[in-house]
């Protein structure tokens, strides 16, 4: 694969995500299990989508970016205790708290491979996606800023694309 279009990829990686989840359900939804579009009145469905569009979107503030991605450990971390704490469901929730683990752990393998990618290549990413143009950070706390925003906001949008799909294949 060519160096620039990994590097595109890599700076809008959320964008991408997000354009994929969108035709993936609506191919799913009106393809597969041909729903017309006059069935398709779930305004649960479409705010699902639409807080993933707006949960996604690509901002300059670094701290917003970490707080997403320890939502999401914190969101994991919850349900683990909760489902712990259930008795009538201790065998079966082993199953879904270690799918759930092994599921954050693949996304945060692939977002630090990614984030690592980023740091060795940060001037061809960064020319890809004019974040920072005009800013005054110094080259070092730049470079560490960024990489930590590709990490969390790949993990992010691989969790969120995920549950979105998971949702519209439950829903229809």
């Amino acid at each position: 694969m060519n160096s620039t279009f990994k590097c595109w990829l890599i700076a809008n990686f959320e964008i991408v995500a997000c354009v994929f989840t969108l035709i993936a359900g609506c191919i799913y939804i009106f393809l597969i299990k041909s729903v017309s579009f006059a069935e398709t009145n779930d305004s649960h469905l479409g705010l699902l989508y639409f807080s993933l569009l707006v949960f996604n979107v690509p901002t300059k503030n670094a701290p917003y970016q970490f707080v997403k991605y320890f939502l999401l450990l914190g969101f994991a971390i919850a349900v683990t205790v909760m489902m712990k704490q259930d008795p009538e469901f201790a065998a079966e929730s082993k199953k879904y708290i270690t799918w759930l683990w092994i599921f954050i752990v693949s996304v945060s393998a692939i977002s630090g491979w990614l984030a690592h990618y980023v740091y060795n290549n940060i001037a061809e990413v960064v020319s890809r996606r004019m974040l920072y143009v005009n800013s005054r950070v110094s080259l070092f706390e730049y470079t560490w800023k960024y990489t930590l925003d590709r990490f969390c906001n790949i993990a992010f949008a691989i969790v969120s694309c995920t549950i979105c799909l998971v949702a519209t294949i439950l829903v229809y």
